[in-house]
């Protein structure tokens, strides 16, 4: 009951109701008072940018303690293919498959008091970038069929990887200055 706030997110969206993450409030027992992020349709990102944003709550909440869960539950929506499925649609369903992942981040003045609880991690920094002329690379959709489809044009490893060194480089010099920073105090 010591979880302030939940975030939970997916690749392949959520679109019941009650949301999953009411529905993960009431199986975990938490609080019914939590705070509350829902994150659908970021890909591959989802869970890091939830990560990210509970980083910058537990900066802003010393007290924060954020529940993170990301999934993917392919099966359960089908994982199906279109009745006519192209080299893309077999691609895309052996690549993306049943998963989760959950982690909790607490903020500064957390009271690890418990034998059982440690901070194994400090997410430094974080940081997102979207690709300029890429958005006709990749294309998620669900069909009337009910299929949904990923297409992933084969450029788009190329484009990633033009604009990887200059990502990279700019996280790793924001995390940088926030480490120097660190120090300083």
């Amino acid at each position: 009951r010591d979880i302030t706030h939940l975030f939970w997110g997916t690749m392949t969206g959520a679109l019941d109701s009650p949301t999953i993450d009411v529905q993960l409030v009431k199986k975990l027992g938490l609080n019914m008072d939590v705070e509350r992020t829902s994150i659908e349709g970021m890909g591959c990102l989802t869970g890091f940018r939830l990560l990210n944003l509970a980083r910058q709550v537990s900066l802003s909440d010393p007290k924060a303690r954020i529940l993170v869960v990301a999934a993917d539950l392919r099966s359960a929506l089908g994982n199906s293919m279109p009745s006519k499925p192209t080299r893309e649609d077999i691609v895309s369903v052996s690549l993306f498959r049943d998963a989760a992942s959950a982690a909790v981040v607490g903020g500064q003045s957390h009271n690890y008091s418990r034998s059982s609880e440690r901070p194994c991690y400090e997410i430094v920094t974080g940081l997102s970038r979207i690709v300029e002329g890429t958005d006709h690379l990749v294309d998620y959709h669900e069909t009337n069929e009910g299929a949904i489809r990923l297409f992933l044009h084969r450029d788009l490893p190329e484009n990633i990887g033009k604009s990887e060194p200059g990502f990279v480089s700019t996280l790793l010099e924001k995390g940088r200055k926030v480490m120097l920073n660190k120090s300083d105090d």
